[in-house]
This record gives C-alpha cells, structure tokens and sequence, in this order.
C-alpha cells in the first residue's frame, strides 16, 4: 500500500500536536509550515506529496487562496487536500470544497478521525491483507473509507440532489454514525423547491421590461410630462400649449422621471427582485422564496456495503463535549 507524504499547513498548537503523533505513529513522512508562502515553497519543491492538511484560516494562513493554488497545480487524482474547520467555520465549508478541497476535518479531531479522512494506514495494518480489505482494493466502489457526501446540480429537476444515493438520505439521518453538516444555505421556489433564477423586473405583472421614464419640463408653460407625448411627426411639439420645434436646452430640459413596465404600463419608483422557478416556472416575489439548509453527510461507510462497521462520530462528539472544561 502507498505511504504517503503529508504536508501541513497548520498553526494552532492542538491540532498540530495530533496530527504529528498520528504521522508518526503511522511512519508517514511530512512536512510541516505554519504559513502560506512556506507551504507554496514546499510543496513546489517536493513532488512527492500525495496529502495536504490545510487550515482553513488564521492569521498566517489564507486557507481558501492556498487551496485553489495548491489545486491549480495539481488535480484530484494524485492529490489529496483536506480543510482543517474549526466548528464555528462550518458554514465555509462549501467555498472549502468548491475551492478544490478533497474532505473537510471538524477540529477539535481524534487521530482515527485523520486516519479515516487521509487514509493513513498504521504501520502494523499496512503489512494486514484480509477479506474486508482485498475486497476494498478490489472493488473501491462498495466498500470506502469515510466520505463527505454533498448534494449537487440535477438538471432533469432543477433540484439539489444525492443522485444515486438518494434514497439513502433518510438512513443517513437515522444513523448515530452518520454526521450531518450544514454548508450553506439557499432560496428555492416556494411551490416545487426547485432552484430558481433572481431578476429585477415589475412589481405588478413580473416584466423583465421596465425602463426609466424620460420626463420633458418645457420652460414656456412650465408643462412637464414624458417625452412620449412630446413627441410628433414635425419633431418636438408641446402638449399643452402646442409651441413646435422645441429645442433641448433652450426650450426645454429632460429629466429622470419614474420607471414604467412596457407590459403593463404600470409606473413605479423602483423595481423588485422577482425568483424565476426552473421547474414549474411559477414566478415570485424573491421574499417569498424559501430559505433552506444545504446539507452535507459525513457517512463512515458506502451506502452498498455491510462489510466494514461505519465509525461512530456520535460517540466521539460526545466525547469532546465531555473533556471540554465546564
């Protein structure tokens, strides 16, 4: 099995403390920097690196920035970054993920926590080779390490989904092993929650067509009234007092007047931000939009497999909050 080389990225002294004896205790190489430009340095320098462990944020850390450059450089595939959150960040953790993050680590984390995330094997199980685990190099897709597992984009509904795991959701809920973490939160359509697009638009009819009324204000009569009305086929004509060919600055100044819907007609100060559903194309007020939990699941097994017993996050949980000082 591939050892890895682990860079860290870290300067919060707890944290640190577990991973450098989980590294050593496994014999896995590291570097370790407490800053962003030594971490680029490092890592430009040593090719080697299959695991980055990266704070999300600090005063010496950038976390986002570092991620996108480390991930610019280097794809998926032979990269591994996983964020290091504290709890009160969690609502960062869909920019983490979108900024080429591979997992997400809730600090404080126990050494099986980092373990199951970077998929560091200890020394003695490295040289283990039994049925859970030939089936696991054999066929990665039915039995996995621990996975965040995150809706995304179906265009077929316009909704956010698990796709084929959908219909595990509700056991992921169910289960005590299975953390839940909400990453972000959205507006959906009110009617169907599908996602819906924003526009400003008329307030009365929903008319993406509104335009600023150009009002005339003639200095003769002192008449003033949309330049429409002024309009005729010999030019400018005032339709109040019928003096012709006006002209702009010396007969007449224009001025910024209300908006007006060309659909209804309907004249308004301002326009409102109006949701577009994508699915049922009901359209709304954007006030009216439903606000709702974007939904991540640390699951410690695949939905498919039975074979290896999924990790009690519940239990560890419990177990932080009881060593916390009172």
């Amino acid at each position: 099995m591939k050892r890895h080389k682990t860079l860290i990225i870290d300067d919060e002294v707890e944290s640190l403390r577990v991973i450098l004896s989980t590294l050593e205790d496994a014999q896995v190489p590291y570097i370790s920097t407490a800053t962003g430009e030594a971490a680029l340095e490092a890592f430009e320098n040593d090719s080697d690196i299959s695991l980055v462990l990266l704070r999300l944020g600090s005063d010496n850390i950038d976390g986002l920035d570092l991620c996108q450059r480390i991930r610019g450089v280097r794809g998926r595939n032979d990269l591994s970054i996983i964020i290091i959150l504290n709890e009160n960040q969690l609502a960062k953790g869909a920019e983490a993920l979108i900024a080429g993050a591979s997992d997400l680590l809730i600090a404080p984390f126990e050494p099986r926590e980092l373990r199951m995330r970077g998929k560091i094997v200890p020394l003695d199980q490295a040289r283990r080779v039994d049925q859970p685990h030939t089936v696991a190099e054999l066929n990665p897709e039915l039995v996995s390490e621990p996975q965040f597992f995150l809706p995304s984009f179906d265009p077929a509904t316009m909704k956010l989904g698990f796709g084929n795991l959908e219909g595990r959701v509700e056991q992921w809920k169910a289960d005590a092993g299975t953390k839940q973490v909400t990453v972000d939160r959205i507006i959906v359509c009110p009617e169907c929650e599908a996602i819906p697009t924003f526009r400003p638009g008329c307030g009365a009819c929903g008319s993406a067509f509104v335009d600023q009324e150009i009002l005339i204000h003639h200095f003769a009569c002192a008449h003033v009234g949309p330049e429409s009305e002024f309009r005729a086929n010999s030019g400018l004509v005032c339709p109040k007092c019928r003096l012709t060919d006006l002209i702009a600055g010396s007969d007449f100044e224009q001025i910024m007047g209300c908006l007006r819907c060309h659909d209804c007609d309907a004249i308004m100060a301002e326009t409102k931000w109006l949701g577009h559903c994508l699915s049922c194309n009901n359209r709304f007020p954007a006030s009216d939009g439903k606000l709702v939990d974007v939904v991540g699941y640390h699951v410690g097994i695949s939905a498919s497999s039975a074979t290896i017993a999924p990790p009690d996050f519940q239990a560890a949980e419990n177990r932080r909050n009881s060593a916390r000082p009172v």
